[in-house]
């Protein structure tokens, strides 16, 4: 068995890391211009997380096209895995070395998570000297909501086995974006950003499906990062195209549109949609944990649903199978992770009409496994759960989440307090007058769980997920 998870741990190295030939904190200059007469303002390219300079080098055109229309270019390595404020004082050097090389300012163009980390370079370590602005492709201004759900309680075992759970990942939780972008506003820095987004996550089974779907109920989304997270408070949104989180960075796909960004003289008004509406009610029930080989989960579907997806996501392939409650079973396809999650194998199912009644969930794999099962519901009950209010007095209590559920049910509560990374603590509140207290400065990640019946006697389950951070001084920030 110790083979097998050295072998796991190994390709995690090539899927996190290995394809990164350059150590972070370096960069490559690009192509020169084909015409120097014709040489442009500088740009300066800044990968995302769990990426590499060479997402910009490597089966995409732009460092080509960038020659091609008289721009020098230069290509900045990052740490995959760490959070802004490591890559961003790496980034603030890196920006400085390679202004002063061209003896002009540059413009950066950052995808994901990069640019996060060019606001923090240019926010907290002066790169604000060496940089005219920012054009970001599908950056998570206000954080995933699927990092929080990386960091969730029910994430717990499948994280220990694949270890997703890094700096990176921690940084882009919503209401650590929230805190930031808060921090954010009270700096003096000047600096223009512009911003593109995408709205397609691919087709069933392809890798980013899953983090669409998951990401669906919130709004439009690339299947890593909402829209409506990537609209930088301050800025100016450029467009928002049938691209997803990955084919955004490609240069026959975007360049074009963001080019005139990159001219003293040619840039055009852009729009600006600062909105950031809500998701309605609780569309999901998670579960989580280890199994030896087999694992059969229950799960109760109401009446009236419109569509239900099962999603079942381990370290490695199984056999899946979902049985309705009068025997049918439907098989569930697989597609690796490229995202939050890293290294899981997502295997789904996506059924319209489903019979109302307890579904099963049935999975079997050769080796002892870990799981995330996210079940997803289209049901007009979904608006009508909302167990999870903001913190009354910085509390939360069960009480007042049980009183935000339809019918007679029973509601659990999962509370995990992180600081500088590290989980330092865990509650679980299963009695009605039991109560949190937001005390202590630190990220909480608070999950709930419901299981009841509607007044017309229908069982359903839900479960909900939040975020919130407690600065120095007490204040609470939610996405």
């Amino acid at each position: 068995m110790k083979h097998v998870w050295q072998l796991v741990r190994a390709v995690l190295h090539l899927l996190l890391g290995g394809k990164k030939k350059r150590k972070p904190g370096t960069w490559l200059e690009g192509k020169p211009p084909i015409k120097r007469e014709q040489e442009k303002k500088p740009i300066v390219f800044v990968h995302g997380f769990h990426e590499s300079a060479d997402d910009w080098l490597k089966e995409n055109n732009i460092e080509q096209l960038l020659s091609e229309n008289g721009f020098r270019s230069a290509f900045a390595e990052l740490f995959p895995d760490k959070d802004n404020w490591v890559n961003g004082e790496v980034l603030a050097r890196q920006l400085k070395e390679i202004a002063g090389h061209f003896k002009s300012k540059v413009i950066v163009v950052a995808h994901s998570k990069g640019g996060i980390d060019a606001e923090t370079a240019i926010l907290y370590h002066g790169a604000e000297k060496y940089t005219d602005r920012i054009i970001a492709l599908a950056a998570p201004f206000y954080g995933s909501q699927l990092a929080d759900l990386a960091f969730s309680g029910w994430a717990d075992w499948l994280a220990e086995l694949l270890q997703f759970r890094n700096g990176a990942v921690f940084s882009l939780q919503t209401s650590n974006m929230a805190y930031f972008r808060k921090e954010a506003a009270g700096k003096a820095a000047r600096y223009e950003v512009i911003t593109l987004s995408g709205n397609s996550w691919g087709t069933f089974g392809t890798p980013l499906y899953w983090g669409g779907m998951y990401l669906s109920h919130y709004g439009e989304n690339d299947g890593a990062v909402l829209v409506k997270s990537t609209r930088h408070p301050a800025g100016r949104e450029r467009a928002s195209g049938n691209w997803d989180h990955y084919t955004i960075i490609r240069g026959e796909e975007t360049f074009r549109c963001y080019e005139p960004d990159l001219e003293e003289g040619r840039a055009v008004p852009a729009a600006s949609d600062h909105s950031h509406p809500a998701a309605a009610g609780a569309p999901h029930y998670f579960e989580g944990g280890r199994y030896n080989g087999r694992k059969a989960v229950t799960i109760d579907v109401e009446p009236g649903v419109n569509v239900i997806g099962f999603d079942w996501m381990s370290s490695t392939e199984a056999e899946v199978l979902a049985t309705s409650p009068s025997g049918q079973t439907f098989p569930f396809i697989k597609a690796k992770d490229s995202s939050f999650f890293t290294g899981a194998v997502h295997h789904y199912a996506s059924i319209p009409e489903p019979e109302h009644g307890s579904w099963t969930i049935e999975a079997k794999s050769t080796e002892p496994d870990s799981y995330l099962l996210n079940a997803s519901f289209d049901s007009p009950l979904n608006k009508s759960i909302t167990p999870m209010p903001f913190p009354a007095h910085k509390k939360l209590s069960l009480e007042a989440a049980a009183s935000r559920v339809p019918g007679d049910a029973a509601v659990k509560m999962n509370i995990k307090h992180y600081r500088d990374g590290r989980e330092v603590k865990r509650e679980d509140l299963t009695a009605v007058k039991q109560e949190h207290a937001f005390e202590e400065e630190g990220h909480y990640v608070v999950g709930i769980e419901v299981k009841g019946k509607t007044s017309e006697g229908a069982r359903y389950q839900r479960s909900t997920l939040k975020s919130f951070y407690v600065d120095d001084s007490g204040s609470v920030y939610e996405s």
